[in-house]
């Protein structure tokens, strides 16, 4: 079997969490950039710019880098390059859809909650949750039945 790729699903939720900050700190700088009075730095606004520079390329990682990978005995979830969580197939005990959750590795308020045999839970939010969930319940009965 090959390996898949399943993107995240980008909502309300995930625009408000990535684009809030960035648009809020772009504005500060655009009025920083405005002011024009004499007691106006230019070290201000040079960090403003960098400080905006650095939440836009926050968003742009997130929105383009944030995936799941399933291949032939694990799921990978990744958040940007920032967080990524990479567990065994045959581990996970339960799946079940749900809104919000706990520590998410996604964009979404409708998450896929993991269960595993150790108790450890990872949510992810896949735009085709229901394709995520058929392919690793097909890929857990074929390494079940090796």
């Amino acid at each position: 079997m090959n390996s898949k790729k399943f993107i995240t699903k980008k909502d309300w939720f995930g625009m408000v969490l990535t684009l809030g900050p960035a648009l809020i700190i772009t504005l500060f700088t655009i009025l920083s950039i405005l002011d024009t009075a004499p007691s106006s730095s230019k070290i201000t606004q040079i960090i403003m710019i960098t400080i905006s520079i650095i939440f836009w390329s926050y968003v742009v990682l997130c929105w383009y880098f944030t995936y799941y990978i399933l291949d032939e005995n694990t799921l990978t979830a990744r958040m940007a390059y920032f967080r990524y969580q990479k567990i065994n197939i045959a581990e996970i005990e339960e799946m079940k859809k749900q809104e919000f959750g706990k520590g998410v590795l996604g964009l979404s308020k409708d998450i896929l909650s993991i269960k595993l045999l150790n108790d450890t839970i990872l949510n992810i939010s896949p735009l085709d949750i229901d394709g995520l969930v058929n392919e690793i319940n097909l890929r857990k009965s074929q390494i079940l039945s090796q």
